[in-house]
């Protein structure tokens, strides 16, 4: 059983991507609408560095619940949690900063008919950004791994699932989960390059397999994250037109001009 208060990191991400390699969730990345920020204030994958996020969950009838992740109380080991509490369930870290990461824990409270299908977990607002494993095409779990954005930490991992108790009998299984990183993110003025991105979601149910749900609701993941400074800000990045842009133009103003004369002259 692994303690989610001793992990130590590197050790700690090895042994969880090793334990689920048999039942490996898939992660893939798109690049979607590309932002630029300032630097990174903070590294630490705690609950509390996701204050701010919008977190929507889709549930398996339709209903969308929207929250923003923050402070939620101690819990019954004393320790303090942040995340979100939602008429579905509620998704939390813990906050205390005596480890560089932890388990992020998902809890259905649903009808055992309904099931909760995806998760979005969105960093826009809160200066959050997700930092995957990178083989310089796309995000993956294992294999080839290339340094990504300067600036960022060196060694970014995916999203992973495990359980602090593996042997329990309600775990839902990684293979029926698919992750997506979408929306890159360059970071000082360097074009995205494919390591961080402004959303993080998680699909349950893919594969043809249930949704989770209060039956097998007993599900764990890390995901690397890296802050922006307070002071910095997400902003869409802008595209140069190409030269051939910049001739259009101009002809289409020289026509405009030509029109105008010979109206002026009629």
């Amino acid at each position: 059983m692994l303690h989610r208060r001793t992990f130590a990191i590197a050790a700690g991400i090895a042994s969880l991507i090793a334990a689920s390699t048999s039942q490996a969730q898939t992660v893939y990345s798109t690049r979607g609408t590309e932002f630029l920020t300032q630097g990174i204030a903070d590294a630490a994958s705690i609950g509390r560095e996701l204050n701010g996020t919008r977190v929507t969950a889709t549930l398996s009838d339709g209903r969308t619940f929207t929250s923003t992740w923050g402070d939620v109380g101690v819990d019954g080991e004393g320790y303090l949690r942040s995340g979100v509490v939602s008429d579905w369930g509620s998704l939390s870290g813990y906050s205390d900063y005596t480890t560089d990461n932890n388990y992020m824990k998902v809890s259905v409270t649903l009808p055992t008919s309904v099931s909760l299908r995806k998760l979005v977990l969105n960093g826009g607002l809160s200066g959050t950004m997700f930092d995957c494993r990178f083989d310089g095409v796309t995000c993956n779990r294992s294999g080839t791994q290339v340094e990504g954005t300067p600036g960022s930490r060196p060694a970014g991992f995916s999203f992973v699932v495990n359980f602090e108790d593996t042997e329990a009998a309600n775990n839902y299984s990684p293979s029926s989960v698919i992750v997506e990183y979408a929306n890159a993110i360059g970071l000082n003025g360097i074009p995205p390059v494919g390591d961080l991105y402004e959303q993080l979601t998680i699909f349950f149910g893919e594969q043809g397999a249930a949704g989770l749900s209060s039956a097998n609701s007993n599900f764990y993941y890390i995901a690397d994250t890296d802050n922006i400074p307070v002071t910095a800000t997400l902003a869409p990045k802008t595209s140069v037109p190409e030269p051939s842009t910049y001739a259009l133009m101009a002809a289409g103003l020289a026509g405009m001009l030509v029109m105008a004369r010979r109206r002026r002259s009629a």
